[in-house]
């Protein structure tokens, strides 16, 4: 009866039923978790050392497969690398480049750039050295890509030195497999661009606003659809100073911003849904333990990256499903006698890609497996029926 009196026994199935559906639909803690070491990253032949990926922007690892690079014994050089279960593929070509570097990877494909001597080259793998493609279109100093997926690749041109200041300025660019697809990407009111990831269709980076002075401007980030004239501003209207998107799939962007009015502000990772007044701060809540984060990965559902964790006093890999409070802690299910720092960079549905560092100071391919919360749901639903129907006999 609605609106009527509930007795006693209807209240219990009431509030039985009301706790089932509230497990079945919270997130899923950490001991939900279940990992899987799939190697340890070793060097090639003649190298020492292993890299994953290069600086806080690329996606080195994805679908089993980690993109990075090893020392030279010969030269002491930086060489591209590329792992998986298989083991590791030296990438570095044969001649041409003195060093090289694997800053991302879809899993098919490699993205990174080399030196020819005194010039940074864009450059593109698929799986071996012989595959190498130096994608640099000619007309710039210096030229990056540091994000690849859904056929394209991206980065940024470095612009030959200003007369008279020598300033040089970046140029966020696009490609399609060859020098000859390059498309500048860099909008017309903004001082500098640089591109960080793409899925084919969309690509996003930051770009540094005018200023009085030249680099002093703060960073946006931006999401593109191809075009120069497409970009729109993602950038929070408060709260942050700088902001940088990394990556992007469907009509997710992922990335972070520097929470506070200064460029040594912690960063918080951050959520947008292709406009400024969607963004969603991840950063985990107060008494997390986190003090910062990062999101370096989307499926378009669920959210990936990691934080210093001050209890641990590591960095551990993160999950979120597009709330801070919906946060897994993916590093604490890592045995902390093998394990110290981790790492997520990738995640398609319940699966996510990453990294580890154990306690010799070696890399390692991590894979976590997060229980689906629909499974959850399902269970909680289905026994919650049965419970009242066998209550009412």
């Amino acid at each position: 009866m609605i609106g009527g009196w509930v007795g006693p026994r209807r209240s219990r199935e009431a509030a039985f039923l009301f706790g089932l559906l509230t497990l079945a639909t919270a997130p899923c803690g950490a001991a939900s978790v279940s990992y899987t070491d799939l190697y340890t990253l070793t060097p090639p032949a003649g190298m020492f050392n292993t890299y994953v990926g290069e600086s806080d922007f690329g996606h080195p690892a994805t679908g089993g497969k980690i993109a990075g690079g090893s020392i030279n014994s010969g030269t002491s050089d930086e060489n591209a690398v590329v792992w998986s279960p298989a083991g590791p593929v030296p990438l570095h070509p044969a001649s041409g480049y003195s060093t090289t570097v694997a800053a991302a990877t879809d899993g098919g494909s490699q993205v990174g750039f080399g030196n020819v001597p005194g010039h940074l080259h864009a450059a593109l793998w698929t799986g071996s050295a012989a595959s190498f493609v130096d994608l640099d279109p000619g007309g710039f100093y210096d030229t990056q890509a540091w994000g690849v997926g859904g056929g394209q690749q991206v980065g940024f041109g470095r612009t030959n030195p200003a007369p008279v200041t020598n300033y040089q300025y970046t140029r966020a660019l696009l490609w399609s497999g060859t020098p000859g697809s390059v498309v500048n990407l860099h909008p017309a009111a903004y001082e500098n661009s640089e591109l960080r990831g793409t899925d084919g269709i969309r690509q996003v980076g930051e770009a540094e606003v005018f200023a009085a002075t030249h680099n002093n401007g703060v960073l946006h980030a931006m999401v593109w659809s191809g075009s120069a004239d497409s970009y729109v501003d993602l950038h929070p209207a408060s709260g942050f100073s700088y902001s940088y998107a990394l990556n992007v799939s469907g009509s997710q962007e992922v990335g972070y911003g520097l929470f506070g009015a200064t460029a040594s502000a912690p960063p918080h990772a951050l959520l947008w849904s292709s406009t400024a007044d969607s963004v969603v701060d991840l950063q985990p809540p107060g008494g997390s333990g986190f003090s910062n984060s990062r999101a370096y990965g989307t499926d378009g559902f669920h959210q990936v990256g990691y934080g210093a964790n001050t209890v641990y006093g590591q960095t551990h890999a993160l999950f979120w499903s597009g709330t801070p409070e919906s946060y897994i802690d993916l590093g604490a299910v890592l045995p902390s006698s093998t394990f110290g720092s981790s790492f997520a960079y990738a995640v398609s549905g319940n699966t996510v890609y990453g990294s580890a560092v154990d306690k010799s100071f070696r890399n390692h391919a991590i894979v976590w497996t997060v229980p689906e919360p629909g499974s959850l749901s399902l269970l909680g639903i289905t026994g919650a029926a049965l419970l009242l129907r066998r209550s009412r006999k």
